[in-house]
């Protein structure tokens, strides 16, 4: 294992960012390469650059951002309008191969070092790979990691969808596929191995406490409770979600009630409509820190929630969705609204189930990651 390799992250968004983060700050030779118009949260800039991790980001050059914001907001209008414009994705992937290029000269990347992507082998990510091929003469390790858990039984986890989505896609264009579980090395084609994520460890929430909390919440006679918000169009009852939102507004004696968005989602809900509910101001961990009651819908976050030892409510009845059940044993479900109900009422005897969850070690599970990466 050679801890002298340079390791490019390309980050997509914020969960693949997150997800990475364990390995970006554990790993030597981290670099972070944002070829979209994404933008990091203040905090984790500011973590990147105390912690001196190597970075090239589109947003730094002004130009070139809102070009590409441009030419993304028109590809995906006229893929809308099932119009195609070569020339706009063309405009995407020349920012994208500019940026390949100056990150190589930059950091003198060479064949011996990594490439990290998310699981994605569409279009765009097998044109951007075999740029980066050429640059190497086909040498140089390309590896693709999850930015999740496998979390649903089902596959139709779109309310779009009207057929199974495809299986065993070809990841074959990458040396390597870090999944999280077997189900998901079992929908991917190439080489693979399983490894659980590092995020779902109890050091690494302890660090992001370290990181990031920067108060202690106090706590009174009102329980806090918090609710997690998920995108409708993951198979969610828009209908069944504000009932839910409804019934705790209507009970919401000795209760301090906050609500988590889902971050693309802010328009989905009209906090207005509640006068006991609020919107939680800040990420998703702090959120966590903060509250004593965890409910959701169809989040895999929740695993967050195990690892505090914080009591969870899954709303099974507000979404389609079957998630695994080594995940729904851990929390109090509510099948139907008269169940959710019951179980509000019944808050204040803090009596709901605690999830018995022993997550994996970090250093070791750590120290697993990078002997696969790196060897």
């Amino acid at each position: 294992m050679r801890e002298d390799k340079k390791i490019i992250f390309i980050v997509r968004n914020i969960i693949d960012f997150e997800f990475s983060l364990p390995l970006i700050l554990n790993t030597k030779n981290s670099v972070i390469l944002i070829l979209n118009d994404f933008v990091l949260p203040k905090r984790y800039i500011s973590l990147i650059n105390e912690k001196k991790i190597s970075h090239l980001f589109l947003k730094d050059d002004y130009l070139l951002f809102y070009f590409f914001k441009l030419s993304n907001v028109l590809n995906k209008v006229f893929f809308k309008l099932n119009l195609e414009l070569k020339f706009i994705e063309k405009n995407i992937l020349e920012i994208q191969y500019s940026l390949i290029k100056r990150v190589v000269l930059n950091f003198s990347i060479t064949k011996d070092d990594i490439f990290i992507f998310d699981h994605n082998a569409n279009a765009r990510t097998k044109k951007l790979i075999k740029f980066i091929r050429s640059k190497f003469k086909e040498k140089i390790k390309i590896i693709s990691i999850p930015h999740g858990i496998n979390f649903f039984k089902n596959y139709m986890t779109d309310i779009h969808n009207i057929s199974s989505p495809k299986k065993n896609e070809d990841y074959k264009l990458f040396d390597l596929i870090i999944c999280s579980d077997q189900r998901q090395a079992d929908d991917m084609e190439g080489k693979k191995i399983i490894l659980e994520p590092l995020v779902y460890t109890t050091e690494w929430n302890q660090n992001l406490n370290k990181y990031f909390l920067k108060k202690e919440y106090s706590r009174n006679n009102n329980q806090k409770v918090l609710v997690l918000h998920s995108k409708y169009v993951g198979n969610i009852s828009k209908l069944e979600f504000e009932r839910a939102l409804k019934i705790l507004d209507a009970n919401s004696d000795n209760l301090d009630i906050k609500l988590k968005v889902h971050p693309r989602s802010y328009k989905e809900v009209n906090i207005k409509n509640y006068k006991s509910i609020s919107l939680f101001d800040g990420y998703i961990d702090e959120a966590f820190e903060w509250a004593e009651v965890i409910i959701f819908s169809s989040t895999s976050s929740i695993i967050n929630a195990f690892i505090r030892k914080k009591p969870v409510i899954w709303m099974k009845f507000s979404t389609s969705n079957l998630i695994q059940d080594h995940i729904a044993d851990n929390c109090s479900v509510a099948n139907s609204p008269d169940e959710f109900l019951s179980l509000i009422i019944d808050l204040p005897k803090r009596n709901l189930k605690i999830a018995q969850y022993s997550p994996n070690n970090f250093s070791d599970l750590l120290l697993e990651w990078k002997e696969v990466i790196l060897k």
